[in-house]
């Protein structure tokens, strides 16, 4: 919904240049990591297409973005939620968000081993 009105999603994008910059001051780096929805019509159809827009949005604003969905949608998980009342990701899902995160960091120079 914040991203169908407009003036709530550009409050959504200061908001995070206010983290950003909280973070700047402390020498950390934030990398925002979208989460699509995880039901099935979402994964098949809207996710890439929302978070593909979400990154491009927040890197215009100088961000550091990770689009996870295409690493997910590789993943070809029969789920990607806990249970169906429950739409925290699950453990084998979480493994490739952590996987795939991990390399993202070492590309950047962001970890060393």
């Amino acid at each position: 919904s914040v991203m169908m009105d407009t003036l709530k999603f550009n409050d959504y994008l200061s908001k995070l240049d206010s983290l950003n910059a909280y973070c700047n001051k402390r020498y950390v780096h934030l990398l925002i990591v979208p989460y699509p929805e995880f039901d099935e019509f979402s994964m098949s159809v809207t996710a890439k297409y929302i978070n593909r827009y979400l990154c491009r949005e927040i890197t215009k604003k100088g961000l550091d973005c990770m689009d996870i969905y295409p690493a997910l949608q590789r993943a070809h998980l029969k789920s990607y939620t806990a249970n169906s009342s429950d739409n925290h990701i699950n453990a084998t899902a979480s493994k490739y968000v952590a996987d795939t995160l991990l390399s993202y960091l070492h590309l950047r120079g962001l970890v060393k081993d």
